[in-house]
């Protein structure tokens, strides 16, 4: 392994003490101090404490006396020092193409169905996103976030020498430049509807967020997205991908937004040189993005949708391919956007025939005041109702006849959020228990 004393030289850093040569992958630290905090210095000191770093860079306007092992940065050298450091320890061997997928909604079955499309196809691919980090048809890791930190991403893209990489790329990541140096060889954008509002405070700051992952994209590459679901903001591209031809049995795709995302995966791979097959009947559903159950007339799907744009579509969408009167279960988790809250509860009821309001992820926040915030946009109606426990809400719900049961919010998640403590719990193993009961 290379040790990094040319760091010194290459990033016009003075008195730099290199102490210890990197040995393996897990010796290398990059930490931010927060400069505002008073104790911010202390905190950072305390993490890596009891930790066995090789070497430690911080990233600090304030001069502090270095301590074995660690290097303080400027903070306009904190991304050149992870890229300096990444193409010694992680290259990119094999210069595989990459597709990046942005959106508010649908990030996650874009790129996996463009995985979907490669591994039919016969061509390794890395798929890195809120499932995970995919090589081929075989999960290799999970992470926590949508979108990884920079030095991960480089890990991934090292360790699985794939010829595409695709990955969802956050509104946060996008800001956060996550993806630093990696440019892209096309992208796409699948919606854009209220999230995030938390972070980026503004509908215009979160669109802006999203519009700059085109500073990622190498000269002559493409960023695709359908026209309609952008009609609100101007564009300086009018990129549409190609219009396929759809005749399937598959109750998820019978979905206008999903064969919209299809659509998506499919131009993004079309443009980077993929020959892509024009029968699609092996594609599947994503873990938790309209995943769909029968029980005797009923319909049950699960799904993911925990925003206003998501939860009015699948609704929508839902009474269209199946024709059934639709009854609609979700919650709202705790510290986010509250603002989207009312706004949830309301397209929920203007587009459901029922629905039942319960507990999703209330992380630190009390779940009656979560679903008190969501009741009180919604006054006007009366086709809800409230089951704070989520299994017994989940349980009422199965009990409606002749319905297409709606239970969003959690997909796939595995736990509830609650107090800090993720605690085990599954909307897909309930359902699959209740149905089989």
């Amino acid at each position: 392994m290379n040790n990094l004393d040319g760091l010194i030289e290459d990033l016009g850093i003075d008195n730099i003490q290199w102490r210890i040569e990197l040995s393996n992958s897990q010796s290398l630290l990059f930490y931010k101090i927060n400069d505002e905090d008073p104790d911010g210095h202390k905190r950072f000191l305390q993490r890596i404490k009891d930790q066995h770093y090789g070497f430690i860079f911080a990233a600090t306007e304030k001069k502090y006396k270095l301590k074995n092992g660690v290097s303080y940065l400027p903070l306009e050298k904190w991304y050149e020092a992870q890229e300096f450091s990444m193409d010694k320890l992680y290259p990119i061997k094999n210069h595989p193409k990459f597709i990046a997928v942005t959106g508010t909604n649908g990030k996650t079955t874009t790129t996996d169905f463009i995985r979907q499309i490669c591994v039919q196809a016969n061509i390794d691919v890395l798929c890195i996103g809120t499932l995970g980090v995919w090589f081929n048809d075989k999960k290799e890791s999970d992470f926590g976030l949508t979108t990884p930190n920079y030095i991960d991403l480089r890990k991934y893209i090292h360790e699985f020498e794939a010829s595409i990489v695709t990955f969802e790329a956050s509104s946060h990541s996008i800001t956060q430049k996550r993806f630093f140096n990696i440019k892209l060889n096309a992208a796409a954008w699948t919606s854009f509807s209220q999230d995030h509002l938390d972070y980026h405070k503004t509908m215009h700051a979160y669109y802006e967020a999203k519009l700059a992952l085109k500073e990622y994209l190498l000269d002559g590459a493409n960023f695709y997205y359908h026209k309609e679901d952008h009609d609100s903001h101007k564009e300086t591209q009018d990129l549409l991908p190609t219009q396929i031809s759809l005749i399937t049995s598959k109750d998820f795709l019978s979905v206008n937004y999903n064969k919209k995302n299809l659509e998506l995966a499919v131009t993004c791979l079309k443009d980077v040189g993929v020959q892509v097959l024009e029968n699609y009947d092996f594609i599947n559903p994503v873990p938790g993005r309209f995943n769909t159950y029968k029980s005797k007339e009923n319909i049950i799907v699960i799904d993911y949708a925990h925003t206003p744009d998501a939860i009015e579509n699948i609704c929508i969408e839902s009474k269209k391919a199946f024709k059934k009167r639709v009854v609609t279960l979700f919650g709202c988790g705790g510290d986010r956007d509250k603002l989207k809250r009312p706004l949830m509860g309301r397209v929920a009821c203007a587009n459901s025939d029922d629905v039942i309001i319960t507990t999703d992820n209330p992380r630190f926040e009390d779940p009656e005041k979560i679903i008190e915030e969501i009741t009180g946009g919604i006054k006007e109606y009366s086709n809800y109702k409230v089951i704070l426990d989520r299994e017994n809400a989940i349980r009422t719900l199965l009990k409606e006849k002749d319905s297409v049961l709606l239970i969003l919010g959690k997909g796939n998640e595995p736990y509830l959020d609650i107090k800090g403590e993720k605690v085990p719990y599954s909307d897909i193993e309930l359902v699959e228990k209740l149905i089989n009961e």
